[in-house]
């Protein structure tokens, strides 16, 4: 009676998990990084548009923008756990959690254009994106540890668009949207059995676009820019409905659903200002981050009928929402080029005992970074190339797992006897960007 399994295996291979963005873990561009992930304080940066797209208005010309990414992260390894127990398999098993994560490389392009319809307004455009791909999902282990913000989070396609008017000769105002993408199917299979009956089925799907608001408005004066934006959340789900029959040697019918957060995207509140010094410039911004409506990024099953069962959850997670301070300071060695270093702090939104059930991961981050840029002439026009260091330290913390299974009977918890929570993420950035 094994062949139930099939569809579940089938079901699988849909389209499930990114959480957050590119740009929110690692800055839109590689000057952004540079000082922080942040602001970069130039009026002429087009990716500021990631963070207030009212900045990027005090400059009247066009702008086009090329960035890649290389991420390497580095996690702790865990290893002599419980993988296995009698609440998730039918034995016990003791083993490894699996933190090697892939290396990947992203790119984003970011753009300004002035509206010749609307007199004294530009569109703002920033785009990122995996690689080869639209996007790259993994849900994970449902019991084993998982860092849930760095395994699938930034690898997917996701725009910004912003319109942009003054308002007086030295205030701007920006309202837009970002983008993404829900996903939903439908399936109902046969599996066929040793009795010669063939395997067969349909399977529907729906993938359609959502979209969050913008707005953000911003100052110029002698010393800097200031700027206060907001950027709408971003929580779609996924649901796939599986129907179907099995035969081996019975008659078993199965009829679930599998649900999960796609990706989600908090609500954030942005503030920050730049300020110039001779050669120095000095840039500071805190942000906000609400994640009241985030969900674990797990696929969740739901009996409608048959024999497949639902998930039982035994995880709660607390959520918090969070504060990231972030400096910034930018030397003009000279008029061609500069150097740039940064500075933030990342809190987790969790605030929960590892020490109970589940492993659903995360921990606060040191973030430090190191730029370059320089300005060249390329048919008359303006040539930036930046290139940036970014690294990730995760604050450290060892788990101790206390005694008993997730359901509560006698035995160890999936992690069980501990673990130790950390690593680290590096990133290199290099980009381009040419003035019009």
């Amino acid at each position: 009676m094994r062949n139930y399994n099939l569809p579940l295996i089938l079901a699988l291979f849909m389209p499930y998990f990114a959480f957050a963005n590119l740009g929110e873990l690692f800055g839109p561009s590689a000057q952004t990084a540079a000082v922080g992930g942040q602001f970069s304080g130039l009026a002429s940066d087009t990716s500021n548009n990631f963070y207030c797209g009212a900045c990027v208005g005090f400059s009247d010309k066009s702008d086009f923008q090329f960035h890649t990414y290389y991420i390497s992260p580095d996690f702790n390894e865990i290893d002599g756990i419980q993988t296995k127990n009698t609440v998730t398999h039918s034995s016990n098993q003791t083993g490894s959690a699996d933190t090697d994560y892939e290396d990947e490389t992203m790119y984003s392009l970011h753009t300004r254009i002035p509206l010749s319809l609307l007199p004294n307004t530009q569109l703002a455009i920033s785009l990122f994106t995996p690689l080869t791909t639209f996007q790259k999902t993994n849900s994970g282990d449902g019991f084993l540890p998982e860092y849930v913000m760095y395994r699938s989070r930034y690898q997917r396609t996701h725009a910004y668009l912003n319109l942009i008017a003054p308002m007086g000769p030295d205030w701007r105002i920006a309202v837009g949207m970002h983008s993404g993408m829900k996903i939903a199917s439908n399936s109902y299979l046969i599996s066929g059995g040793s009795g010669g009956t063939t395997s067969h089925g349909r399977v529907k799907f729906e993938a359609r676009p959502t979209f969050a608001p913008l707005i953000s408005a911003s100052f110029k004066d002698d010393y800097g820019i200031g700027y206060l934006s907001y950027a709408h959340e971003l929580n779609n789900s996924m649901e796939n409905v599986i129907q179907g029959e099995g035969f081996n040697p019975i008659n078993i019918v199965y009829d679930f659903e599998l649900n999960s957060l796609l990706y989600f995207d908090p609500s954030i509140i942005r503030a920050g200002r730049s300020f110039r010094y001779q050669k120095a410039e000095f840039l500071a911004s805190l942000e906000y981050s609400l994640w009241s409506n985030y969900e674990s990024p797990k696929v969740f099953f739901k009996q409608n009928g048959g024999v497949i069962v639902s998930t039982d959850q035994y995880e709660a997670l607390q959520l918090k929402n969070t504060l990231t301070p972030k400096l910034g300071m930018r030397y003009q060695w000279s008029p061609t080029v500069s150097t740039s270093m940064g500075y933030a702090y990342r809190q987790s939104p969790f605030d929960r005992d590892y020490s109970l059930s589940g492993n659903t991961l995360d921990a606060d981050a040191h973030i430090f970074s190191f730029g370059s840029r320089s300005i060249h002439r390329f048919f008359e026009r303006s040539l930036g190339l930046n290139l940036t260091f970014q690294y990730h330290s995760l604050v450290g913390q060892d788990v101790i797992k206390t005694s008993g299974q997730e359901d509560g009977t006698s035995g160890s918890k999936i992690g069980a006897p501990g673990y130790s929570i950390g690593g680290s993420i590096m990133t290199l950035m290099a980009g381009v960007n040419l003035q019009m």
